[in-house]
């Protein structure tokens, strides 16, 4: 098989698995692709940890739909200390 790897996964940079990102980012993140990557990271965290047996509370918990989570992402404060600028003398 062309543009797959010894066990049938698409290689990176297929066209088919690229335009299927490319769909999910845009259809289900609307567009913002760090909160995709940042979705599917803890998507794969948490069942990483289910097939492992990991159970601890609030460790590695399911983020939700792709829509749920884009709403956390989104709301959620992001900020440093130089934008806060509590800590000048």
């Amino acid at each position: 098989m062309r543009d797959r790897d010894t066990k049938g996964r698409f290689v990176a940079g297929h066209s088919i698995a690229k335009s299927g990102w490319e769909g999910l980012v845009n259809k289900r993140f609307g567009g913002n692709r760090a909160a995709a990557v940042e979705w599917l990271g803890r998507v794969g965290a948490w069942e990483y940890a289910r097939q492992a047996g990991i159970f601890r509370a609030y460790a590695f918990q399911y983020p939700g739909t792709p829509e749920q989570f884009l709403e956390y992402y989104t709301k959620r404060l992001e900020f440093t200390l130089a934008d806060v600028n509590e800590l000048q003398f």
